[in-house]
């Protein structure tokens, strides 16, 4: 086991300010990176940062980050879940960890569960860089598990919504947005009371706007 230190250290995505925890152990030499990001609307601090202290004392160098929007990072609009947005997260996050002393840019991984699981798979598949990918859970068709999660009556005006959001940007307007989770006449994405215990059981996180 190896002793570490933890840092918050900021780089750029896109031009937009990525914050992150950083853990670097105390040992000799060059380590393997893993990159790793939360889940659909979490944020780092967010019970993964106990994956990443276990990651540190077995000799990885970890970069913990929020997405741009969410967290302690830059964006707007504020709480956008944007997955194209976020695997270049992830790949600028690789390039961040390439440009540290401590990491062998040979030994790049990364990790991601249920939403993320699904940006490290696309990540993986399109950044040579990447020598190993550990998949939790994945998300592999966000478009098939949303379905899922609405009767099939409500699927019209679910598309109507759609569209009126793509309207209100285009006009600059506000996007639309919906809660995370909470009772069933909020209309939240996650209307489970599991849901609501898991997510506001470390934080209390605001609405969020999706992009589809």
């Amino acid at each position: 086991m190896y002793a570490y230190q933890t840092e918050k250290v900021d780089y750029p995505s896109e031009g937009v300010k990525i914050s992150s925890l950083q853990y670097t152990p105390k040992s000799e030499g060059k380590c393997p990176v893993i990159i790793m990001a939360h889940g659909f609307g979490l944020t780092k601090e967010a019970y993964i940062n106990r994956f990443a202290e276990k990651f540190a004392e077995n000799g990885f160098v970890v970069i913990l980050f929020d997405y741009r929007n969410l967290g302690d990072s830059d964006g707007l609009p504020r709480q956008e879940v944007n997955p194209f947005m976020q695997i270049e997260d992830y790949k600028n996050s690789i390039t961040y960890a390439c440009t540290l002393d401590k990491v062998d840019p040979e030994k790049i991984g990364i990790w991601g569960t249920s939403f993320s699981g699904g940006h490290v798979i696309v990540t993986a598949a399109t950044d040579r860089r990447v020598k190993c990918v550990v998949s939790q859970v994945p998300t592999i068709s966000g478009f098939t598990s949303g379905l899922r999660r609405m009767p099939a009556e409500n699927i019209p005006a679910y598309w109507k919504s759609i569209e009126q959001d793509r309207l209100f940007r285009f006009n600059k307007k506000e996007p639309m947005m919906r809660a995370l989770v909470g009772n069933a006449v909020e209309n939240p994405l996650y209307p489970m009371p599991d849901a609501k215990e898991y997510y506001m059981g470390h934080l209390n996180f605001p609405k969020l706007s999706v992009m589809r």
